[in-house]
């Protein structure tokens, strides 16, 4: 069997949904909330360092200024953050 490409392509309209994006002020996680915010979901920037998550939504807006991206301040180890 011949694997399949799959790319951000693939992803349908995202519009409607919330997505909570962790680890997402660098690496896949930004890069996945990036996609996700391309694909008109709402998207929750979850992470532990509230200066670098606003960065990540900036530049997330930069590239997309209509995405609607929040940051949220979360230590995962802490169930009531």
């Amino acid at each position: 069997m011949k694997p399949q490409k799959w790319d951000s392509e693939n992803i349908s309209d995202q519009k409607g949904k919330v997505v909570i994006v962790t680890g997402s002020s660098s690496g896949l996680g930004f890069e996945t909330a990036k996609v996700l915010a391309n694909k008109n979901a709402t998207v929750i920037v979850a992470v532990r360092n509230e200066l670098k998550g606003n960065a990540a939504v900036k530049q997330i807006k930069m590239e997309n200024p209509n995405a609607d991206v929040r940051v949220m301040s979360v230590v995962l180890p802490v169930l009531f953050s």
